[in-house]
């Protein structure tokens, strides 16, 4: 007959001090991966958020330069609503020929994106060097422009 390890006087009490390293060390990389999740969530968010507020600020441009009376006072308006909702924002339009323009709405970069970041973000503008500047939203229209 065998002796089992209780006979012997070996008896498990318990986890090994390196069983439970491992099971911390698990745990924590698993905590840090989804607070990067969440902060890249968030950063996207916040960008997302930019965009949506530039296309509205863009296509009330547009509606106001379609209509007869009052595109200026709009044109000023918006773009004064620019600068207060988007990091350094601005409004340009230009006119192409043939009465085809764009209302270009431009803003700053988030705080703390590396160069990197800025260079991959979505929907930044490029100016006829290849540069890019920022992020931007720019919505073609038919009509007179500024």
């Amino acid at each position: 007959m065998k002796a089992g390890l209780a006979d012997r006087g070996v008896v498990s009490k318990g986890s090994s001090l390196v069983e439970v390293l491992i099971a911390l060390s698990l745990l924590a990389t698993s905590i840090l991966g989804a607070a990067g999740a969440q902060l890249a969530a968030a950063r996207n968010a916040d960008e997302q958020a930019h965009r949506e507020h530039a296309s509205w600020v863009a296509a009330s441009i547009v509606e106001a330069m379609r209509s007869p009376d009052g595109s200026v006072n709009a044109f000023v308006r918006e773009k004064e609503r620019a600068g207060a909702i988007l990091p350094d924002g601005s409004v340009s339009v230009a006119d192409e020929a043939g009465g085809i323009g764009a209302v270009v709405v431009e803003w700053a970069h988030a705080p703390g994106m590396s160069a990197t970041q800025r260079a991959q973000s979505f929907g930044s503008c490029v100016v006829a060097d290849g540069a890019t500047r920022g992020p931007c939203v720019t919505l073609p229209f038919v009509g007179g422009g500024r």
